[in-house]
């Protein structure tokens, strides 16, 4: 982790309301890994006060730049849209652990939904760096949420709207529930998106008796494991665990879902 400063390369916007910033990577970082986030401070006035997380969508080792997936909703965000190239961006990071301490199945799926298909689309990246065979299942309510990405044009990816507009019509877990046995034999789910599409894609694997790990969604504050805002609930002798270190990636047993 370190606290420095990247000039913009590009702020572009993937579909409605969503944008990719990509920043300079300092030379001599360690690189980022599926999973990880960084915070940004948005603004040097006093209002956004605190910093904003934002999980990476993609790391180039030529140009030593990363990217970020964001969705403009608010004063933050709203002045992140706004970033433009040669911009200066206060920055710290890489935070939290990664997808790529997670065990890989003989099948992966790659399972996405609202703006979670940023950390996906890194994954999908490194595992095909890897020759590592994976399947991308991305969902959105409709057609106008789906990201200008050459990742979905890819055979192994697969879209869900719920209004039927493109590909698949339902969510990604009914698009699971209409996988046969064979496709499903031996998979590991990697699970990107809001919380209550987190949930049903555990339960699916549950059932199934297929792992399953989560990159879960929280609010925070401080982004290094002090304020201890961005806690969940989980098993074990401490049933509390902070998202910003030890997730945002975590085995969905570990979960305590409500």
């Amino acid at each position: 982790m370190r606290h420095f400063t990247a000039p913009v390369a590009s702020n572009i916007l993937l579909c409605e309301g969503i944008y990719e910033l990509t920043f300079a990577w300092e030379p001599g970082m360690v690189p980022p890994l599926p999973g990880q986030f960084c915070t940004i401070r948005v603004s040097s006035a006093t209002s956004p006060l605190l910093r904003r997380p934002f999980a990476f969508s993609g790391f180039d080792r030529v140009k030593r730049s990363v990217s970020i997936v964001y969705k403009k909703c608010g004063p933050a965000t709203e002045i992140m849209a706004g970033k433009v190239g040669g911009e200066a961006l206060d920055v710290i990071g890489p935070l939290g652990n990664s997808f790529a301490q997670c065990a890989l199945g003989k099948t992966n799926l790659l399972i996405a939904g609202g703006t979670g298909f940023g950390p996906v689309f890194f994954l999908k990246h490194y595992l095909m760096e890897l020759n590592k065979p994976s399947r991308m299942i991305l969902g959105c309510k409709t057609s106008a949420q789906l990201p200008q990405s050459a990742h979905l044009n890819s055979p192994t990816a697969f879209v869900c709207t719920e209004d039927g507009s493109e590909g698949f019509m339902g969510t990604t877990v009914d698009y699971l529930k209409s996988l046969q046995k064979e496709q499903l034999d031996q998979a590991t789910l990697f699970c990107c998106g809001p919380t209550p599409m987190l949930k049903a894609c555990y339960d699916f694997a549950a059932t199934r008796g297929l792992q399953c790990h989560v990159s879960m969604e929280q609010y925070m504050a401080c982004g290094v494991g002090a304020c201890m805002g961005c806690v969940v609930k989980v098993h074990g002798d401490n049933p509390f665990a902070r998202v910003c270190t030890e997730g945002p990636v975590f085995n969905g047993a570990v979960i305590a879902w409500t």
